[in-house]
Order: structure tokens, then sequence, then C-alpha cells
């Protein structure tokens, strides 16, 4: 899904939790550092999939395709894990503000209490290389609807950001 905003994104989490009920499971955006973790591992991969630099048959990006790919497009682009598409078709809201990690030595951080823009992850399907890396992190308006922006949820049922 594309055109979505990061607010659009916390309603559609909000409502899809109220329809599964008090004994459903919670659906939310993944923190930045859910996000960070489940792409580069308990290892610290460079990209998803891992040090490899990427081609067309991991990610979408780069203008190859132009345009948004179905979800599974590129198997070999999954996580070890069996995570797909944390790197390239669309940018992924967080829900956390965008801003400086914290200073302190954290396990699990969250980011800024407050801010103008909410985190980006992932590149998209118009994006060099570069963009792909795990590590690579954008902010942008909470309002922003685009056809390079989507987002991803996480359930407490799930244990993560898989499929």
């Amino acid at each position: 899904m594309v055109h979505v905003s990061w607010t659009d994104a916390v309603a559609f989490c909000h409502w899809l939790s109220q329809r599964q009920g008090e004994k459903g499971p919670v659906v939310r955006l993944p923190t930045e550092a859910e996000w960070e973790l489940a792409a580069r591992g308990e290892k610290g991969r460079k990209y998803p999939w891992g040090s490899s630099e990427p081609t067309d048959e991991l990610a979408n990006y780069g203008r190859s395709v132009g345009d948004t790919t179905p979800v599974g497009s590129y198997p070999d682009g999954a996580t070890p894990q069996g995570v797909l598409d944390l790197a390239g078709t669309v940018w992924e809201w967080c829900g956390d503000y965008n801003g400086r990690y914290p200073v302190e030595d954290e396990s699990d951080p969250t980011g800024p209490r407050m801010g103008l823009s909410r985190v980006l992850r992932g590149g998209s399907f118009l994006v060099i290389p570069r963009s792909l890396r795990a590590a690579c992190r954008r902010g942008d308006n909470p309002e922003l609807r685009n056809d390079f922006v989507g987002f991803r949820v996480l359930s407490s049922s799930s244990g993560g950001l898989g499929p």
C-alpha cells in the first residue's frame, strides 16, 4: 500500500487492533530499533540479506522497475529469518519521531519524545544502492503521501516483523 501517511498508517493499526477485539493482538508500527534489528540481525548485517552489494535479484531500487512491486518479488533479498522486502520498493514508516539516537547505550532504544518528522526506513524503488543499507534512515513529514512511501505492521502475536 502506498500513498499512506504516517497518520494514516497509525489509524490503520488502531482500526485493525480494535477489529481483533480485546483478546486479539495489538497491531502497531515497529519502532525504529525493532525495524533495524529485523534488517541487521544480531550480527549487524550491512543489508537485510547480508553483506553483498544490491542487485536486481535482491531488491527493487534505482528505478530499474520504475514502480513498486508485489510483496515477495525478491525472495533472495529476504533476511535469514525470512523477512521480505526490508530494502527497496517503498520507504517504511516507523513509530518513532526522527532525531538523534540516544547517547546512552540502550537495548531497544526509542526515538525522541517529540519532533516534527517521523522515521522512514528501507529505501524505495527510486533510491541509489547506498540507501538500501540496513542503517540508512530518513525523516519526513508525518502527513507525506507518496508512491514511494508505505508501511508494515508489527503484531504482538507475531513476535517480530516477519510475514
